[in-house]
């Protein structure tokens, strides 16, 4: 099954797990899809009543940045099973459910190593992706997802880990 892979950058909230950051997103962008139908957006004038802290992320980034917003997506990847699968194995302790998973800084550089080294020796992306064996993908769509995918990477990795965090998530 064809599944959408996205990495997100959020602001750090003491305390939280993937749990809150999910429902948090999920109500910022309720809110603001409900406020669109109905008003023209203007960010910096609606901050939704989520909760103190969400206010507080919301109202900091819309000072530095003009636009009010939880977090930001660093990249998506649509029908990339095989960089699904690393971060099943990897990130979700093998369970394939759509949530969100915290992503460290070493897991990111460990994935960016293995899509170098399956750009450079493409004979060995089968190993390193064994998933791979079980699609018969093109080379070239291979080669085009493990790129944007380090472009993605590269942006994750930007991140300043002491008020942020790099998260994973799939859809189907």
């Amino acid at each position: 099954m064809p599944v959408t892979t996205s990495l997100y950058r959020f602001n750090q909230v003491p305390g939280w797990d993937c749990e809150q950051y999910q429902q948090a997103r999920a109500l910022f962008n309720h809110h603001v899809f409900s406020l669109h139908k109905t008003t023209p957006l203007n960010f910096c004038d609606y901050l939704p009543r989520v909760t103190p802290e969400i206010n507080a992320i919301l109202h900091n980034n819309c000072k530095y940045t003009g636009i009010p917003d939880f977090g930001t997506r660093v990249g998506v990847l649509y029908n990339a099973n095989f960089i699904h699968q690393w971060f099943v194995t990897n990130i979700q302790g093998g369970q394939d459910i759509c949530k969100m998973y915290i992503v460290s800084p070493d897991k990111l550089q460990r994935l960016e190593k293995m899509c170098n080294l399956a750009l450079f020796y493409p004979e060995i992306t089968d190993s390193l992706f064994p998933v791979l064996q079980n699609y018969s993908e093109e080379l070239w769509a291979v080669r085009s997802k493990l790129e944007n995918m380090l472009k993605y990477l590269e942006k994750a990795q930007e991140t300043d880990w002491n008020s942020n965090i790099v998260v994973y998530q799939a859809h189907w």
